[in-house]
C-alpha cells in the first residue's frame, strides 16, 4: 500500500462500518475509530502521502480488535518459462 487514495479509504471505511465500528472526523482533522461506544483507535488525516502512518494505525487496529483490510493473499507461485 503505497497510498492511500480517496476510493481505497472509502473502501476502508465501508469495510469498517460494516464490521461493526463507527468511524467520524475529530476536531483534529484525524478519524477516531469506535466500537461500542469505546474508542479503539485512529485513522491519519485525509493526506495519504504518508503511507507508514496507514499501515500503523492499520496494524493497531488489528492488534486491538482483530479488524484486518486487505487480508494478506497467499503468494502465487511464479512458473518459470525455461
Amino acid at each position: 500500500m503505497s497510498d492511500m487514495g480517496p476510493s481505497d479509504f472509502r473502501r476502508l471505511t465501508n469495510a469498517m462500518e460494516q464490521a461493526g465500528f463507527e468511524i467520524e472526523l475529530n476536531r483534529s482533522g484525524h478519524w477516531q475509530v469506535s466500537r461500542d461506544g469505546k474508542v479503539v483507535g485512529n485513522l491519519p488525516s485525509g493526506s495519504g502521502s504518508d503511507w507508514r502512518s496507514w499501515r500503523n494505525a492499520l496494524a493497531a487496529l488489528k492488534r486491538n480488535t482483530g479488524f484486518e483490510w486487505r487480508p494478506k493473499q497467499p503468494r502465487r507461485r511464479e512458473h518459470s518459462t525455461a
